[in-house]
């Protein structure tokens, strides 16, 4: 089974340091920019990690992304704009599932507003749901 990661799939799985799911997936270029940001707000915001938890979540982060094949929207924005509207979702969200579409992966994201948007339209899953 192939897996397409979003930001907070990403981010979920590397707090609970399960990083084997990544050998079966993939992501877009974008998902790096938003795990950032869920890091930054966690420590920064909400003052949920600590220093050194969100130094050791951004290096296995680079080490993640380093190995991980990443796609990009170069070519298919206009398809993937039309999934967001056709779907009522964000062109970031429409990306996701854009790639899951193309390549028959299954979503895998904690965004369960973004999973009941869907409806059934791909196949996603919750990353506490991922189990060998």
């Amino acid at each position: 089974m192939t897996y397409i990661f979003d930001s907070s799939a990403i981010y979920s799985l590397i707090s609970r340091k399960e990083y084997g799911y990544f050998a079966d997936g993939f992501t877009i270029y974008l998902a790096k920019y938003e795990y950032g940001n869920i890091l930054w707000k966690e420590f920064y915001l909400h003052k949920r990690l600590g220093a050194v938890q969100k130094k050791e979540m951004a290096e296995i982060a680079e080490k993640v992304f380093a190995n991980i094949e990443v796609v990009g929207t170069s070519g298919y924005m206009e398809e993937v704009i039309n999934l967001g509207a056709k779907l009522r979702i964000s062109f970031y969200d429409a990306s996701y599932v854009f790639f899951a579409m193309k390549k028959n992966a299954v979503l895998v994201t904690a965004d369960e507003k973004l999973t009941q948007k869907l409806n059934g339209a791909i196949a996603t899953v919750n990353p506490d749901k991922l189990r060998d």
